[in-house]
């Protein structure tokens, strides 16, 4: 919730942080036009950079991990383009993931005043697993909006929604920092980065505390080459050029592209401004550094940012017309997906749009095929189920979510109005991104300017549609069960039987017509033997299941809590029937199989049979041990208990 009172006290707590500096600064007759803010953060170093109007004598940092400080490391300073001098300090052999506090100063005079205003925490080891919270948003340009305050109020929404308001406490509650290019309109160059970036004091609170990273966005590309590296942009920021920040990925030797490693999370940054116009040049290069370096990680997970969005309908932004965005969609999205990328953020357009789990789409939008999408649900765990990867770390081509937030500070419609097809959320609100990672789980969330949460999508790795390698040891009794497999040779004959009766199961339990992913699976002394997975309208596309709807099958549902579904011809593991009924110790579930698609378990069957009912997007299992009645070549039947 916004709290008006909150934001006009941090705005007062910031400028009188900030007058007190430039009171110390001012009894040494230097003032602190930029900063202090904050660059390459890695788990043994900082770098921190600022600006004033006279030269020093030597610019330095104090820090330590209380107020006290008590480590001086010097910097060094030069000429910067508004007449004054920059000042950089390099901090190293600092501890992982720790906080720190800091001063700056000049030849033993503080220029600023150690406090909770001043502190930062290095990153963790790379493949350290933790929670992990990253915020980003690209076309924050404009102080306060474009059209009145949206920038202004879709940050203190991100500080409500993780700080309580508070500007300190949001800044300790994220743990990277992620700008999408567009950072300042006009041309993106020194002057006006002053003016919309580092100048606002509810800014330069956030900066001094929390380090960043950014993309090229395409009016930074006015006032820079990103080929050579020079301009405005270049000048400003340090980013890593030679793996600095990690040890999971390999040198970049370029400020346009690089990559970086935060605990178990391996980020990639790639440039669609000069190097992808130059492609076959030194985009090139870019290309094959890409390639080296997801090959280098061993990272649980793949995140990669860049300004242009390979799928966008905002309009003056059409991926399917924009040179640029092609060339990110065909050049880059083949690559990342052959090794197992999970998460892809771009802005640009300005919008939040939002893909499905999808696959392989590199052509037009005209050309999106239900292959392209191997789970076509909302992603959110309380509503439809998460997307799920098999693999815990990279494994080629089992799905991406692509993201545009290009509106922290402006909002523009589509074109055409329906958006681009592909997605599955398209909203014109202003707001910021939040993703959260932790282990082998990532949310992603969009919160707008007022702070309501307006998407959220969960990816969740090392679980797939298929049974587990032995039964689960937490499920609920499932009454009574029969289990029936009929093998005679001829494979139009086979057949194979589950059912329970006297279940209790909630109506939310069991809906596969509205994407509920259900597996049966049975065990027999040997292990897995058997599984059967009935097919909804977004689990199409996962490796059992054909690609669009077989004409011949249907779901009904002629009652609450009831559901049916029948194939004559068994195209999809055989099923012909499956019934489902909710109910307090009258829920009923039964799957049956017919044909030369069945395919049974080889009998006879060894020891004693488990079966189980799994809603893979709940957890939640019904299961039962069964007696053998009869058990030859040809026929199995058990029951119980």
């Amino acid at each position: 919730m916004r709290i008006s009172k909150i934001t006009r006290l941090g705005t007062i707590a910031a400028v009188t942080v900030i007058m007190s500096a430039l009171t110390v600064a001012s009894a040494s007759a230097q003032t602190i036009t930029r900063g202090p803010y904050l660059q390459m953060p890695g788990p043994d170093r900082m770098t921190v950079i600022f600006h004033t109007d006279l030269a020093l004598t030597s610019a330095e940092v104090d820090y330590g991990t209380t107020v006290a400080l008590g480590t001086i490391t010097p910097g060094t300073s030069s000429a910067d383009l508004m007449g004054g001098f920059k000042h950089v300090v390099e901090l190293s052999s600092l501890t992982d993931f720790t906080k720190y506090f800091y001063a700056v100063g000049d030849s033993g005079t503080p220029l600023t005043i150690a406090g909770a205003d001043y502190a930062f925490t290095t990153s963790p080891l790379p493949g350290t697993r933790q929670p992990i919270r990253i915020w980003t948003f690209g076309d924050s340009g404009y102080w306060p909006g474009n059209n009145g305050t949206e920038y202004m109020d879709s940050r203190q929404a991100y500080y409500d929604h993780v700080g309580g308001g508070d500007v300190n406490v949001a800044a300790d509650a994220t743990d990277v920092m992620m700008y999408l290019g567009d950072n300042a309109y006009g041309t993106g160059n020194d002057p006006t980065y002053q003016s919309v970036f580092f100048s606002p004091p509810e800014l330069a609170a956030f900066l001094r505390r929390q380090p960043f990273l950014s993309a090229i966005g395409n009016h930074e590309g006015a006032a820079l080459d990103s080929v050579t590296e020079t301009g405005d942009y270049f000048g400003m920021f340090n980013f890593p050029t030679g793996n600095e920040l990690g040890t999971n990925g390999v040198a970049s030797g370029s400020e346009s592209y690089y990559s970086f490693d935060y605990g178990n999370i391996h980020f990639i940054v790639l440039d669609t401004e000069d190097n992808i116009e130059n492609i076959t040049t030194t985009g090139a290069a870019m290309k094959t550094w890409l390639e080296d370096d997801l090959i280098a990680t061993t990272a649980d997970w793949i995140i990669a940012a860049w300004h242009r969005p390979p799928y966008s309908k905002g309009i003056f932004h059409d991926s399917d017309a924009e040179a640029n965005e092609i060339a990110a969609r065909e050049e880059f999205v083949p690559i990342l997906e052959d090794y197992g990328v999970d998460l892809v953020i771009s802005g640009h357009s300005h919008t939040y749009e939002r893909t499905p789990l999808i696959d392989d789409h590199i052509g037009l939008s005209t050309t999106l095929e239900p292959f392209h999408i191997l789970d076509g649900g909302n992603g959110n765990p309380l509503v439809d189920g998460s997307y799920r990867k098999a693999s815990l770390q990279q494994a080629p081509h089992e799905g991406a979510v692509f993201i545009v937030t290009g509106a922290a500070a402006d909002t523009r419609a589509f074109s055409p109005s329906s958006g681009h097809p592909v997605m599955n959320k398209k909203l014109v609100f202003v707001g910021t991104s939040v993703i959260e990672v932790d282990g082998d789980v990532l949310v992603g969330k969009y919160v707008n300017d007022v702070g309501t949460v307006m998407d959220t999508f969960q990816i969740d790795k090392g679980i797939s549609a298929a049974c587990p390698a032995a039964p689960l040891g937490t499920c609920t009794a499932a009454g009574k069960a029969k289990f029936i497999v009929k093998s005679s040779g001829d494979p139009a004959k086979d057949q194979t039987q589950w059912k329970w009766t006297k279940v209790t199961l909630d109506a939310s339990d069991l809906d596969p017509t509205s994407g509920t992913d259900l597996i049966a699976c049975a065990w027999d002394d040997t292990g897995h033997i058997y599984d059967v997975v009935p097919p909804n309208p977004e689990n199409l596309g996962y490796a059992q299941f054909p690609t669009t709807p077989p004409p011949s099958w249907a779901w009904t549902s002629k009652k609450a809590g009831q559901h049916g579904y029948k194939d004559k011809v068994g195209s999809v593991d055989g099923l012909i029937k499956v019934k489902t009924k909710a109910g307090v110790g009258k829920g009923k579930m039964q799957f049956k199989s017919k044909g030369a698609n069945t395919v049974p378990p080889a009998l006879p069957l060894t020891g004693v049979l488990t079966a189980q009912l799994i809603n893979l997007d709940s957890g939640a299992c019904w299961g039962s041990t069964l007696t053998e009645k009869k058990n030859d070549g040809s026929s199995y039947i058990a029951a119980g208990p």
